[in-house]
C-alpha cells in the first residue's frame, strides 16, 4: 500500500503531531507500505521521517484554500506512483486538493480533521454559512472519495451538523499525547530555572499551555485570578506558549496589559514558547485550559500524565477528556467566578486533588496512548480500502 502524508503544519519544535507521525510512519515502515509525505515548510526535525519514505516540500500551500503549487506537486506525485491513500492534515488547501484529484487518479482521501466548524461561532449568519459549507462540501463528496477522522467527538458533531457529513463516514480517534519529549533546549533550561524560582516553598502554581490567540480565553483565567489571589496571595499563576505566526495583533501584550490594569502582575509569569512542556507541567500544582473552542486540548491530557487535576472550559474536544468531578472540573464559558472556586477547592482539599490526578493518569495512558493511536489510524487505513461503507 502507497500512503501519501499531506501536512499544513510544520511548527518550530516536534510536538505531538509530529511524534505521532513518525510513530505511525515506522508501524507502516515494518509493515511494507510505501510512504510520501509534502509539508509546507523545512524543518531539521522533519529529515528523521528520510528512512520510511520520500519528503517534499511545498512553501507555497501554507495557509491557503488552494494553490496551484501544491496541486502541481500533488498531481506529479500521484502521477508517478500509485497512491492508494492520501492522509491529509490541517488546513484546507490540501483536503481540497486531495478531493479534487480523488477520483483522477483513483485514491481515497481521509481528512484528519482537528477544528470546529467555524458556524460554531456565528449567530446572525449562521443559516447562510451552514448552506454554503454544505454546498461546498456536498460538491467535494461528489467530486471525490473522502472519509474523515475526528480527533473529538466534537469534531465529529460539527462536521455531520454543519457540513453535512454523513456519520458513516467519519471515525472519532483522539489525539495520541505524549509523555515525554526529546532533550530540551538551553532556552527551555533558563525558563525551567525561572519556574522552579516561582515554585518555593509555600507557593501553589496553576499552569495554562496554550498559545496566545483569541481561541484561548485568558482574560477569563485572569478575572479569576483575581479572586483567588484576594483569599490566597501565594497562588501564582504561570503562563506557557507563546504568540500565534503572523499575529498582528500581538496578544501577548494584550493580555499583559490586562493583568496590569487588573493589578495581578505580581502573581502572573509568562515563560513563553517551549520545545518540551513536560518539565514545566511537572512543577505545577493544578492545569488549566480556558477556552472559547476547542477541537481536543492536547495540553490538559500533558498534565493528567503527570498527575495533576485539571481544569478546563466545557467546550468542544475538552468535554471528551475532563470528566467533571473525576479527573477534574468543567467550567462554563467565561464563568470566571466558577474557576476561581474550582482552583481554591483543589488547593484547599489537597487529598480529593491528588485522587483526581491519579484517575486522570490512568485515563490518559489507557485513552490517549501511542501505540493505541498508531493502531486505530491502521485500522482505518485498512477499512476505508475494504469496507463496504467507504465505497462511493
Amino acid at each position: 500500500m502507497k500512503i501519501l502524508f499531506v501536512n499544513d503544519f510544520a511548527p518550530n519544535f516536534p510536538g505531538a503531531f509530529f511524534e505521532s507521525l513518525v510513530a505511525l510512519s515506522e508501524k507502516l515502515y515494518n509493515k511494507n507500505y510505501k510512504l510520501y509525505y509534502i509539508f509546507p515548510k523545512e524543518r531539521t526535525y522533519i529529515k528523521r521521517l528520510d528512512k520510511f519514505g520520500e519528503i517534499y516540500y511545498c512553501s507555497s500551500f501554507m495557509g491557503k484554500k488552494f494553490d496551484w503549487g501544491l496541486f502541481k506537486l500533488f498531481y506529479n506525485i500521484c502521477k508517478l506512483n500509485d497512491i492508494d491513500i492520501v492522509h491529509t492534515n490541517f488546513g484546507f488547501g490540501g483536503p481540497l486538493v486531495a478531493t479534487l484529484l480523488s477520483k483522477v487518479f483513483n485514491f481515497h482521501h481521509l481528512a484528519h480533521e482537528r477544528s470546529l466548524s467555524n458556524n460554531y461561532f456565528v449567530d446572525e449568519v449562521r443559516k447562510i454559512k451552514i448552506i454554503r459549507a454544505r454546498a461546498l462540501f456536498w460538491l467535494l463528496q461528489k467530486v471525490g472519495k473522502t472519509s474523515y477522522i475526528a480527533i473529538s467527538s466534537a469534531v465529529k458533531q460539527s462536521l455531520e451538523k454543519y457540513n453535512g457529513i454523513s456519520p458513516n463516514k467519519i471515525t472519532v480517534i483522539p489525539n495520541a499525547v505524549l509523555s515525554n519529549r526529546p532533550n530540551i533546549g538551553d532556552d527551555d533550561h533558563y525558563k525551567l530555572e525561572i519556574l522552579k524560582k516561582i515554585k518555593s516553598p509555600g507557593n501553589f502554581i496553576v499552569g495554562m499551555t496554550a498559545h496566545l490567540g483569541p481561541q484561548k480565553d485568558h482574560k477569563t483565567l485572569i478575572n479569576a485570578a483575581k479572586i483567588v489571589i484576594k483569599q490566597k496571595s501565594n497562588v501564582h499563576f504561570v503562563l506557557i506558549g507563546g504568540n500565534l505566526v503572523n499575529d498582528k495583533d500581538n496578544y501577548r501584550e494584550k493580555i499583559k496589559k490586562y493583568i496590569q490594569k487588573e493589578g495581578v502582575d505580581k502573581n502572573f509569569h509568562f515563560l513563553g514558547e517551549v520545545q518540551n512542556p513536560m518539565p514545566f507541567v511537572e512543577l505545577c500544582d493544578i492545569g488549566c485550559l480556558i477556552s472559547n473552542w476547542e477541537g481536543f486540548g492536547n495540553a490538559l491530557v500533558e498534565y493528567m500524565l503527570k498527575k495533576k487535576p485539571v481544569i478546563g472550559t466545557a467546550v468542544g474536544g475538552i468535554n471528551d477528556i475532563i470528566d467533571d468531578g473525576t479527573n477534574g472540573f468543567l467550567v462554563t464559558l467565561r464563568d470566571s467566578a466558577s474557576l476561581a472556586e474550582k482552583i481554591i477547592y483543589l488547593i484547599e482539599n489537597p487529598q480529593r486533588a491528588k485522587e483526581m490526578g491519579e484517575k486522570g493518569y490512568q485515563k490518559a495512558i489507557r485513552e490517549y496512548d501511542m501505540d493505541r493511536w498508531v493502531n486505530r489510524v491502521i485500522e482505518v487505513y485498512e477499512s476505508v480500502l475494504q469496507d463496504e461503507k467507504y465505497i462511493y
